[in-house]
């Protein structure tokens, strides 16, 4: 994990991670330094590590400037806008790449530091796609981890998702990667992480629909048609689907999930979903705001007792990459249709999709609607 500046690894349970040292009687250090060179400039970026245990799960917190002075993990937040008009507020950072990078080298010396060979690594989206590549074309790296496979599941091939960098020169100098490596895994004139690790890895996607998807259907458009870029060059895309455990998530258990009562869809038992909607919408009128987990959340506008009306719910970022655009224009529709229905949204985003939903939920014409 990065550890962006609103993580507080000592509050969480985290710890130093000592490292080896080449004499025994040197105090023992908790920083290393990587290379982060850039075009006209060899560079080192230091590291240091925290580490704790979570359910037998070993986790490691990466922790170093380029990562602490972030408040969020993927966009800037109103703050640092505030702060610097430049870092507008739900676009991503300006050093998305270096802070992959930072992230993929990071994580393959510190396996090295701690003598950690596994038979698997498992690199999650373009944030970590760079790292086969990286790791065979570098000697060092490659001797080490030669009985290691290396897998790169695509979560989300969308545009907004590829982490691809145009600077070519920059993109060379900052990964170490040799310049005809570089070339090779152009797509659409940029340097693609996704296609840099069709050579080194097995590409995989999380389900076997979303596979077929990008490869044999137009939906593929729009990754840029990455998909059949990948089929083009014979690269073989797997589809595992994304699991959960339904104990989790089992609405017959509504006191263990937080709920007000319990229901059951598989029966059709459903009074108690009715309980639930009716105090979520008390939630969204009465909840007191100033102490817990809403503390920080800003709410506008509210809803209506109102339990019988359709809902529509959203949460996530709100972004044009989620369809929040697309969404504001199924609501400024469905405002000329005569009926009841409500919406809900939770999330921060770019500011701009943020003020149109703020300019609605305000509208006197929408009161206890949205």
């Amino acid at each position: 994990m990065v550890g962006v500046g609103f993580i507080d690894p000592l509050a969480l349970g985290f710890e130093r991670v000592q490292l080896p040292s080449r004499e025994e009687a040197a105090k023992i250090p908790t920083v290393f330094d990587v290379d982060m060179n850039y075009p006209d400039k060899e560079r080192r970026e230091s590291v240091s590590l925290w580490m704790k245990k979570e359910q037998g799960v070993v986790i490691y917190l990466l922790d170093s400037l380029r990562f602490a002075e972030k408040q969020a993990v993927y966009t800037y937040t109103p703050a640092e806008e505030e702060e610097k008009s430049w870092q507008k507020a739900g676009t991503g950072h300006f050093d998305f790449f270096a802070m992959n990078v930072l992230l993929q080298k990071a994580a393959l010396d510190l396996m090295i530091l701690l003598d950690l060979r596994p038979d698997v690594i498992h690199c999650h989206d373009g944030h970590a796609a760079i790292l086969p590549a990286m790791l065979w074309e570098d000697s060092g790296y490659r001797q080490f981890f030669c009985q290691t496979g290396v897998v790169v599941t695509v979560h989300n091939a969308g545009l907004g998702y590829h982490q691809d960098v145009d600077d070519l020169d920059f993109a060379e100098a900052i990964t170490g990667l040799p310049g005809s490596v570089i070339r090779s895994g152009l797509f659409n004139k940029a340097f693609n992480p996704f296609v840099a690790a069709a050579g080194y890895a097995q590409m995989n996607t999380v389900s076997e629909n979303y596979a077929r998807e990008l490869q044999e259907t137009d939906e593929d458009i729009r990754t840029g048609w990455l998909g059949h870029e990948f089929l083009k060059k014979g690269v073989e895309l797997v589809g595992i689907t994304n699991g959960v455990n339904p104990e989790d998530f089992n609405p017959t258990q509504g006191k263990k999930m937080g709920l007000a009562a319990d229901f059951n869809p598989e029966t059709g038992k459903l009074d108690g979903k009715r309980l639930c909607k009716k105090e979520m919408l008390h939630s969204c009128r009465e909840v007191s705001r100033e102490s817990g987990d809403w503390a920080a959340v800003k709410q506008y506008g509210s809803l209506g007792d109102t339990p019988e009306s359709p809902l529509f719910t959203f949460i996530g970022r709100l972004t044009a990459q989620k369809g929040v655009d697309i969404l504001l224009q199924a609501v400024s529709l469905l405002v000329t249709i005569p009926t009841d229905f409500q919406l809900l949204v939770l999330g921060s985003g770019e500011s701009g999709l943020e003020q149109k939903l703020q300019d609605l939920a305000e509208d006197e014409t929408f009161r206890g609607r949205i």
